[in-house]
């Protein structure tokens, strides 16, 4: 996904979504997303 922009103003959202926004990220590790081959297997050499 790719978010082309700027940042708005979190006080302007409702409350539900203003926690959603300014709860801190929590990304997956690149392993687990970096394959080579077949799916589930990590490309060989990556050491993330």
């Amino acid at each position: 996904m790719i978010a082309i922009g700027y940042p708005g103003d979190p006080d302007l959202l409702p409350a539900t979504l203003r926690e959603r926004e300014t709860a801190p990220r929590e990304r997956r590790p690149l392993a687990d997303l970096v394959f080579q081959g077949r799916l589930g297997a990590t490309a060989p050499g990556y050491t993330g």
